[in-house]
């Protein structure tokens, strides 16, 4: 009903949730969009936009020619002014020190819309008398970050209170994937609002929808969105459920830049393009917190990426078990070899030992004649030898035998008559041949004690 050549001047409000709009609702915002930029193509048709400053300049991507003007946020002034004038209208004093309180709460970016809840939770406390103070309003927090956070709380509490554990896990896939913009590496903004249209809404959801709506936490319609993104922090849980899935999102970010490396040339289906180690510990406790969030292909490459590390494993494993029998067969081929010198040694004394006790036996059954044939060469170094062979310390049987045979046939008392030192070898009461190596030197070719 306009008439051509007339101005025309259209007004949309809140712009940034077109940009950030969910599925079917893309589409329709495009064609939207295109729609207004054909619309601009005609004389003294005008477009105001307002726009978050965050979307500022995706907003002029889409209208490329459009002027810019930056309306500053409320000064603590008019702040004021918004919260005493309407208390003025309803009668009700509010007390200085909870208007700082709350404008400290604006600065926060705290809706207007919650802000309007607060001041209504105030109104409905049993100390109100026609005046707001800071006390009524500190008594709101309770447990919570804040007297705000406490509020929202409580209207989410009583929404939900009739719903059953199921529904309200439904509640937190639906809202965290399709009502929330996640921007893990944006400070200021973190969580944005996303608009999805009521057709996507699961009818097992449509009630609790209805029931956060009548709270102004979401706003219900033809399409569903949360009132506000102060939302976000003052829901405690839907806090929680936000840092839980900001965790995910940085992880399944690092999963798809992984994926797409996989997926594309020159290293599509590339064995060594498939997950290990950390990445792929993590992809497993995605899947299986999030099973119906990855697609076929998705599953398939961590399927591939398990495969792989299990044949690893195992191969592992074999090359263990391998090394493992090595070392036990050299344990005992190392305790064979030792028991082999073991009883090499152990003959070879046995053999000296018997070399020692022949030897014995036949200096003793020689008698005095080989002794004294030696001893009137004056071959002492041949006497020695004689009496050092037949020496055992450490064998009583050998070394008793060899002394009674040597004092058996007067050796001690013929050698020293060989020697002519009678008087001190016939006193010895020991057995020759110790004798003669413990008590005895050889000094000029001579015995002398």
């Amino acid at each position: 009903g306009h008439a051509l050549g007339r101005p025309l001047l259209l007004s949309i409000d809140q712009f940034e949730e077109a940009l950030v709009a969910e599925n079917g609702l893309c589409a329709e915002t495009k064609k939207g969009i295109d729609f207004l930029q054909t619309l601009l193509t005609f004389p003294n048709v005008y477009l105001l936009v307002t726009v978050r400053s965050s979307f500022l300049s995706s907003s002029l991507q889409a209208f490329p020619n459009a002027l810019e003007f930056l309306v500053r946020k409320l000064s603590s002034e008019q702040i004021g002014d918004v919260i005493r004038s309407p208390a003025k209208k309803a009668d009700i004093q509010v007390e200085d020190h909870l208007v700082d309180a709350l404008i400290a709460e604006m600065r926060g970016d705290v809706a207007l819309p919650l802000l309007a809840q607060l001041l209504w939770e105030l109104a409905n406390t049993p100390e109100h008398k026609s005046v707001f103070t800071w006390g009524m309003y500190n008594n709101l927090r309770g447990e919570a970050a804040s007297p705000l956070a406490a509020v929202i709380d409580r209207q989410v509490a009583r929404a939900l209170k009739n719903f059953a554990a199921p529904v309200k896990a439904q509640l937190r896939e639906f809202m965290v994937t399709k009502l929330v913009d996640i921007r893990p590496d944006d400070d200021r903004s973190p969580y944005l609002r996303r608009a999805v249209s009521r057709a996507l809404v699961p009818p097992e959801l449509l009630e609790v929808f209805n029931s956060l709506d009548s709270c102004r936490i979401m706003v219900f319609g033809e399409r569903l969105e949360v009132a506000h993104e102060a939302v976000f922090t003052g829901w405690s849980e839907l806090k929680h459920w936000l840092s839980l899935e900001t965790d995910y999102a940085k992880q399944r970010a690092l999963f798809d830049a992984q994926w797409q490396i996989w997926h594309s040339p020159p290293n599509k289906q590339n064995p060594e393009a498939l997950l290990s180690g950390l990445m792929l510990s993590t992809a497993e406790a995605m899947f299986e917190k999030y099973p119906t969030r990855f697609d076929l292909e998705s599953r398939d490459y961590i399927e591939k990426s398990i495969e792989k590390r299990d044949q690893a494993t195992l191969a592992l494993e074999r090359e263990r078990d391998r090394a493992l029998r090595m070392t036990r067969r050299l344990k005992v081929a190392i305790v064979a070899v030792a028991m082999v010198m073991v009883i090499a040694v152990w003959k070879a004394i046995e053999s000296d030992k018997a070399t020692r006790r022949q030897i014995a036996i036949r200096v003793a059954s020689e008698g005095s004649g080989r002794l004294a044939s030696v001893g009137e060469r004056n071959d002492v170094k041949s006497l020695l030898q004689i009496i050092a062979a037949a020496k055992t310390e450490n064998n009583s049987d050998t070394k008793g035998f060899a002394g009674i045979a040597l004092e058996q046939n007067k050796h001690t008392a013929w050698i020293a008559e060989t020697r002519g030192k009678g008087d001190s070898l016939a006193r010895c009461a020991t057995p020759l041949p110790k004798c003669c190596c413990s008590w005895y030197r050889i000094s000029s070719s001579r015995l002398q004690p």
